[in-house]
């Protein structure tokens, strides 16, 4: 899933913009964990195969997931989508 479909997921319409400033934002607000989870999850993946690939329980990726995506939704919020 590319970032453009990504954000459209997220925020459930076709967004406004650019993707690319966005997703830029994106990876400076996160850290490198919770972007790697976010879009492995996004993508599909189960939250135990993401934990073991970062060496996390599936407890701590789910709480970074979290995190990760009340950060994101901020973002599109800064950025009106």
């Amino acid at each position: 899933m590319d970032i453009h479909q990504f954000l459209n997921w997220i925020v459930g319409k076709d967004i406004e913009g650019d993707p690319k400033e966005i997703e830029l934002t994106i990876r400076r607000k996160l850290t490198k964990k919770e972007y790697k989870i976010s879009t492995a999850l996004f993508g599909g993946e189960e939250i135990e195969e993401v934990s073991e690939r970062l060496n996390l329980t599936p407890e701590k990726a789910k709480k970074l997931f979290d995190n990760s995506k009340k950060k994101i939704l901020s973002i599109i919020k800064e950025h009106n989508v």
